[in-house]
């Protein structure tokens, strides 16, 4: 908070029910169930925030030229729930710099007090003026633009869909003095397009970032919409084999064999999960290769092992930004993972994505936070496409395919069919050798064609979307994967939906 004619105070905010030891200096959270939750010391947070908001301003030629002076810092500690905060006071956290609810109403009052506290033991600060306001407000709160990936920009609908909601605007800027961060948030919360402008910010300000994902579509989608200088965007595995094959050639070591001998494979899983991960650590012994920035997409489907040499990434183990963005609910290659990252996540709980009959039936499979209102796009009913057989109910896709491309228009790229069931492969065979129109083609699976009507799994195709989606095999989706297959099958869709299978498939889908 600025305040012209004074200075500045860093208020670290704390929901909820708050609960404080001072013989063991523990801090705890109480949510609404009455559980207790052990949290960082919000003084601390504090002190901490407001020496990294106080240098990046003095990193910036715009606020030394603005406020050439010393500047009356002050941080405080807001908890909002709480009616009588003494009882959180202590030596070193005064009452004085203490908010609750009963500061609401007179918020600006409470802020003048708390930063005339600061002013009385430091006599050296000069007021802050309206120039070094501006000049503050334009370092730590510039504009937020998150720009859409080039091969899915479609007109006034996808204009809507990227504008950035004001929570999502928040999060960004309270990232802003945060060296460490995780982002959490359902399907269609607009993650991806936050992790990318993330990235983007730290590259232009001249840090040497990396944007890391598990998913090889994603990685390649997002590398198409970036070119900035200084930032390097990889899925985690082949950052994995990169690193090894450079270190190999720098050492003279064959490092993925001393992997292999440390992690013997037992299963393909191992070469991913293990051998890797431990090549990628033994490759940073070698290599001086650091960021300064690394940003995490699909945080949720990294291992416990990805996240050593994540961390041995950052050129300074204190400095360095990390960012973590994940959803709880899309766990589909892994069920667990220990982020370190100790303050508690961001929540986006804003739809941007989905129409609002997508979203209804897509959150029905949805466990965590829920999205907060309904989508501003209200969309079309999700439709059902049901016949007996896989073969007729490929010709049924197929024919509406045609139509859609050579009579309504449709961009081969805005349309998609994703497989759920099992076994996927036959499927996928029933439909890519039929012609499509228009010289139109299928993008199956590993296809590195850059144009074409995507045919491919729901697994693969996560952290992705396409304007109208056809989600096939709901006729043998198994039970133990039943519910995080449809939830994220079902959120890829954009625009249109249409469930295929037989009647008693589609309508326990919907019926659920």
């Amino acid at each position: 908070m600025l305040v012209e004619g004074l200075g500045i105070l860093v208020v670290e905010v704390k929901g909820g029910g708050v609960s404080f030891d001072p013989v063991s200096g523990r801090w705890q959270s109480i949510d609404k169930h009455g559980t207790r939750h052990g949290i960082k010391d919000p003084f601390s947070q504090a002190t901490s925030e407001k020496h990294q908001t106080l240098r990046i301003l003095q990193e910036d030629h715009r606020w030394r030229r603005a406020h050439p002076g010393r500047v009356l810092m002050g941080h405080a500690v807001f908890l909002a729930d709480v009616e009588d905060v003494s009882r959180a006071s202590g030596p070193q956290s005064p009452v004085e710099i203490l908010g609750g609810r009963k500061d609401l109403a007179k918020l600006e009052q409470w802020v003048e007090s708390t930063l005339h506290f600061w002013a009385r033991s430091d006599d050296r600060w000069a007021p802050l003026s309206a120039v070094a306001i501006s000049a503050a407000e334009t370092i730590l709160h510039s504009p937020i633009e998150v720009r859409p990936m080039k091969s899915t920009l479609l007109e006034d609908e996808e204009e809507t869909r990227i504008r950035l909601t004001q929570q999502q605007s928040r999060v960004l800027r309270g990232l802003g003095v945060r060296r460490r961060a995780m982002i959490c948030g359902g399907a269609g919360t607009g993650k991806t397009l936050l992790a990318i402008e993330r990235a983007r910010g730290f590259a232009a300000a001249g840090k040497r970032t990396l944007l890391v994902c598990y998913n090889k579509l994603l990685a390649e989608r997002i590398k198409a919409s970036c070119d900035e200088d200084g930032l390097v965007i990889s899925t985690f595995h082949q950052l994995c084999s990169d690193f090894a094959k450079r270190a190999s050639k720098s050492s003279g070591r064959s490092i993925i064999d001393e992997a292999k001998r440390a992690h013997p494979v037992e299963s393909e899983q191992d070469l991913f999960d293990r051998q890797l991960p431990h090549a990628l650590t033994l490759a940073l012994d070698v290599l001086p290769d650091r960021f300064d920035a690394v940003i995490v997409d699909e945080g949720q489907d990294f291992k416990n092992e990805y996240w050593l040499p994540i961390e041995w990434l950052l050129a300074d183990e204190h400095e360095s930004h990390l960012t973590v963005f994940l959803d709880h609910n899309q766990r589909l290659y892994t069920r667990s993972s220990e982020i370190p990252i100790s303050e508690e996540p961001f929540e986006l709980t804003v739809n941007c994505r989905n129409t609002l009959p997508i979203h209804e039936l897509a959150y029905r499979y949805y466990d965590g936070t829920l999205t907060d209102g309904e989508p501003e796009l209200s969309g079309s009913p999700v439709r059902t496409l049901t016949s007996p057989s896989i073969a007729t109910q490929a010709k049924a896709i197929h024919n509406e395919i045609v139509e859609l491309i050579s009579r309504e228009g449709i961009a081969p790229d805005q349309i998609g069919v994703l497989v759920c069931g099992r076994p996927k492969r036959r499927y996928i065979e029933q439909l890519d050798k039929k012609p499509l129109p228009k010289k139109s083609v299928w993008r199956v699976e590993d296809s590195e064609l850059q144009s074409g009507v995507w045919l491919d799994t729901v697994r693969r195709f996560k952290g992705l979307e396409v304007e109208i989606l056809y989600l096939w095999g709901l006729d043998t989706l198994p039970d133990e994967e039943r519910r995080e297959e449809l939830y994220v099958g079902l959120s890829r869709a954009k625009s249109q939906l249409v469930l295929v299978g037989t009647s008693e498939a589609c309508m326990e889908v919907i019926g659920d």
